[in-house]
């Protein structure tokens, strides 16, 4: 597999953009070779500079991977939060969109997907409590959620069960695009709309 900076001089990353260049090319070696067979020194020569250039961005590849997820953590809220500002209010339609707006970023950020799936593999994971979410992200997720619950009468006992719902479909849906189970193409994105709109309605004590 040829990746991009393959086709890159050294002197094309000496700019304000180094650390994020890194940070894409390590997800893409991380997504087709595994974390494990990622080095300092492999990052280095993936992306034609010197060790000491790596280092002044992160320290070890321990902060390396922490820098990769909080890199993918911040853009996601950004777009989760950009999501729910189009409902302008309406708690049903804000679930709506944010659902619509996970599966979008993840089919305009693939490797974002497989990274998450990739590195779940070899980590103990512990769907975040109700009351505590353990990512910016998640937050804005579970709070437009539970309004919605709240709206439609749910019992708090029954939060869990169906946010975890609700969670599940948009990431199942994004993998089925980000392994191309389902053509991105097309009118993809508003077949994902049809479903999330179909199963809100469903999950709702009202009619939306």
């Amino acid at each position: 597999m040829l990746f991009r900076s393959d086709y890159m001089s050294e002197h094309s990353y000496h700019h304000k953009n180094l650390k994020n260049t890194l940070i894409q090319e390590g997800i893409h070696y991380i997504n087709e070779y595994g974390e494990q067979n990622l080095s300092m020194r492999k990052l280095a020569s993936l992306c034609n500079v010197s060790h000491t250039a790596l280092y002044k961005h992160f320290r070890s590849k321990e902060d390396f991977m922490y820098a990769i997820s909080d890199y993918i953590e911040t853009l996601f809220t950004e777009a989760l939060v950009n999501a729910r500002n189009r409902a302008d209010g309406d708690v049903d339609e804000a679930i709506i969109q944010i659902g619509i707006g996970y599966v979008a970023f993840m089919i305009e950020h693939p490797d974002f997907m497989k990274y998450h799936i990739n590195t779940m593999k070899s980590k103990m994971y512990e769907f975040p409590t109700m009351e505590d979410a353990s990512t910016s992200s998640f937050e804005v997720f579970r709070s437009t959620a539970i309004a919605f619950l709240q709206k439609h009468g749910y019992k708090q006992e029954e939060y869990y069960n169906e946010i975890l719902f609700m969670w599940s479909i948009v990431m199942g849906l994004s993998n089925m695009f980000a392994y191309e189970i389902i053509d991105a193409r097309g009118d993809g994105l508003k077949k994902v709309e049809a479903i999330i709109r179909r199963e809100i309605q469903l999950h709702s004590r009202n009619t939306i």
